[in-house]
């Protein structure tokens, strides 16, 4: 993976759980936890962040990848990109 950073820490493939996903006026709200980061906090990102093609597909349950900065402090400073989604079967690998 190529070795980039934001905040000083590098950026990682993780996994993206979607928790929920709450209607909003222009955008909806995904609620979404990241178990590399921390197992058990909500993190609250936008719909707008992912790639438009996939956005008919995110639904609670979903679970995405992206690349993340999970050595970030605070879920405010966490910098997501590069959302795929996850077929079942890749999983195991996580």
């Amino acid at each position: 993976m190529n070795e980039k950073s934001v905040y000083g820490h590098r950026l990682r493939r993780a996994v993206v759980m979607i928790d929920d996903v709450v209607p909003g006026v222009k955008w909806r709200t995904l609620i979404v936890f990241v178990p590399r980061w921390r197992e058990h906090k909500p993190i609250f990102i936008s719909e707008e962040l992912i790639p438009k093609g996939m956005r008919k597909d995110l639904k609670k349950g979903t679970i995405l990848t992206a690349t993340i900065n999970t050595e970030a402090e605070r879920s405010e400073d966490l910098c997501f990109t590069n959302f795929r989604l996850t077929p079942d079967e890749d999983l195991a690998h996580w």
